[in-house]
């Protein structure tokens, strides 16, 4: 049998007497479980071949050797000392974790190479849970340990084909193992998609962070709710990130289809920085999948004249006036955002380095510029970052100074300055004001865009370092409207 020791000797307890705080993880029988039982992605590759690649391009997969992630368990580990380093692993690197590696002298997960940076969040990740502890998340799951096969840890490729058609012979105990309690409900989710700080980490109290699980319960897909937005079925977390797909594979149902193991969700970033092409825009496509609307309201007139009838003001006034805009004039034009089929709040995840805004552009008949807002300064959409004066939608955290914490740097999170996110079901009214110069050339075309970028450019160009590239601007919904442009009212008298 493999002993349930520390990988590190003098294992360090700054956070108590339990092994793993300030991750709220727990395990079966109270100890640690060894590396080689928890990095087995490559061994289940061997029999799920199909979901394997699925796995190798997904966030999950590279939940520890994401290179900004590297950067920020590193800027942790300088601060607080390894050991803080609990907190994140959980769920970046629960191998480095579990096996005992995160005290002084040990190896967390983002150092290049390891068994956890390796394996990220693999298979046993998920799949060796016995349960979710609670919905508080920050790890807050127990992992099991699965029943030892003959020739479970032997090394010898022959042995390990005999321990494959054991299983094979008799999958049902293997199924079971593999089946977490609570595994297709969205509460299973909650484990690792929420996030909060206690006065341990930030020295400070207790903070709120992300929590897409609330906010999927509060929403018309949870079905927990009276406000359903027209909607009458309800939605996992799993509907659609981990939709059904056809695919070759033990695991497969009657209908040959699994759920896919993409967990397709918004990080374009780590799909660009690992070159995997297709699924980059598997998640474009996602992103796209019309869940957000956007539309421009036309800048309709009470003083509008439509013809030279005479008209009772009652009468006009319930009808709807053409839509134009004079020379001189101050144009007031209102867009409104929904956020109809995300099934948590618009932008979820960490939205306090993820970019999401409006861009708002006013054209003339010649092309040429009347009005912007939310533009990236430079040409192409290049490197560069985003008019600061744009509708954006994020959070904007800060210390106990008040200062912004930019880095995502948590531990010094103690409040936040600014937090904007769209509810899912509800909707964002923006109000734009602009004057029509006296050399325009009509019409005026109006275009509004909701624009997303996974990271945002400052913190970007800190945390990718020498690997930082441009990064993928994704439109997730426009609408766009042409306005004819009049010199004045005509104000013809009817005898």
């Amino acid at each position: 049998p493999i002993e349930s020791t520390p990988a590190v000797a003098n294992y360090s307890l700054p956070y108590g007497s339990h092994p793993f705080r300030p991750s709220r993880t727990e395990t079966h029988h109270g100890r640690f479980i060894p590396e080689k039982q928890l990095a087995q992605s490559d061994d289940c590759a061997s029999c799920h071949k199909d979901i394997a690649k699925q796995w190798q391009v997904s966030a999950h997969r590279h939940a520890a050797d994401d290179p900004a992630y590297v950067t920020n368990i590193k800027l942790l580990i300088e601060t607080q000392g390894i050991a803080a380093a609990r907190y994140c692993e959980g769920c970046h690197a629960p191998v480095a974790l579990l096996s005992g590696q995160l005290s002084p002298g040990g190896t967390h997960g983002g150092i290049e190479g390891s068994p956890a940076n390796v394996e990220g969040v693999g298979c046993v990740g998920c799949h060796g849970m016995n349960s979710i502890v609670d919905t508080k998340g920050v790890a807050s799951f127990e992992m099991g340990a699965p029943s030892s096969y003959l020739f479970s840890y032997s090394d010898s490729s022959i042995a390990q084909s005999i321990r494959h058609q054991i299983i094979k012979l008799s999958p049902d105990m293997h199924r079971r193992e593999m089946t977490p309690r609570g595994v297709n409900d969205s509460s299973f989710c909650a484990s690792c998609h929420v996030q909060f700080m206690d006065e341990e980490v930030n020295h400070w109290g207790w903070v709120q962070m992300q929590d897409d699980y609330s906010a999927w319960l509060e929403s018309p897909f949870s079905g927990l709710n009276s406000d359903e937005f027209g909607k009458t079925t309800t939605a996992r977390c799993q509907d659609c990130h981990m939709p059904a797909t056809v695919a070759s594979d033990p695991s497969s149902n009657r209908d040959g289809s699994i759920s896919a193991h993409y967990f397709t969700g918004a990080n374009t970033m780590l799909a660009m920085h690992f070159g995997h092409e297709q699924h980059l825009r598997r998640t474009k496509e996602f992103l796209r999948a019309g869940q957000l609307t956007i539309t421009i309201e036309p800048p309709h007139r009470r003083d509008a004249v439509q013809t030279l009838q005479s008209i009772r003001e009652s009468v006009r006034a319930t009808s709807e006036t053409p839509a134009y805009v004079l020379v001189g004039d101050r144009v007031d034009i209102s867009v409104t955002l929904s956020n109809r089929g995300v099934g948590h709040d618009f932008p979820g995840g960490t939205i306090d380095i993820n970019e999401a805004w409006i861009e708002f552009l006013v054209i003339d008949g010649g092309g040429k510029e009347v009005y912007s807002s939310g533009k990236i300064s430079g040409d192409d959409y290049s490197v560069l970052g985003v008019d600061p004066d744009a509708e954006f939608y994020r959070s904007r955290p800060v210390d106990r100074t008040g200062s912004l914490v930019w880095k995502h740097d948590l531990f010094r999170r103690t409040g936040i300055a600014e937090k904007r996110v769209i509810a899912s079901g509800k909707s964002d009214l923006l109000r734009y004001e602009f004057a029509v110069p006296d050399w325009v050339a009509p019409p005026l075309t109006i275009v509004a865009s909701l624009k997303y970028r996974k990271l945002n450019d400052r913190y970007a160009r800190w945390a990718l370092g020498d690997s930082y590239s441009d990064l993928p601007v994704v439109s997730l919904a426009r609408d766009s409207i042409i306005v004819p442009v009049r010199t004045e009212l005509d104000t013809r008298s009817i005898d």
